[in-house]
């Protein structure tokens, strides 16, 4: 048995399992953006409350994207296609934020 190959398998015929893996691929491609963030406003001494706040933030949108991007199988409404795109931009301008504030912070 190779696991690589029935991985491959099991995603081209399973609707369900292939949006679970697309969804992990996805989260995995936009945490470095957010990594980055945090431990820039860290190293500049960005108030730790702020970054708290933020990193919360971040992740209460990536999870309502995570699960609108799995539950967005099949014939999907309007509602949770623009849900998913709102958390996702939400998260991404959290991330942005803790760039910004640590670019504020050194200067």
């Amino acid at each position: 048995m190779n696991p690589r190959k029935e991985f491959e398998k099991l995603k081209a015929t399973d609707v369900f399992y292939n949006r679970l893996c697309s969804a992990e691929a996805n989260s995995f491609e936009n945490v470095a953006f957010f990594v980055a963030g945090v431990l820039s406003a860290t190293f500049m001494k960005v108030d730790p409350q702020l970054i708290t706040e933020y990193c919360g933030f971040w992740i209460a949108m990536r999870l309502l994207h995570t699960v609108t991007f799995i539950s967005a199988w099949g014939n999907v409404g309007v509602a949770i296609a623009a849900v998913r795109t709102v958390s996702y931009v939400l998260a991404a301008a959290a991330a942005s934020s803790l760039v910004l504030f640590a670019a504020q912070a050194s200067s």
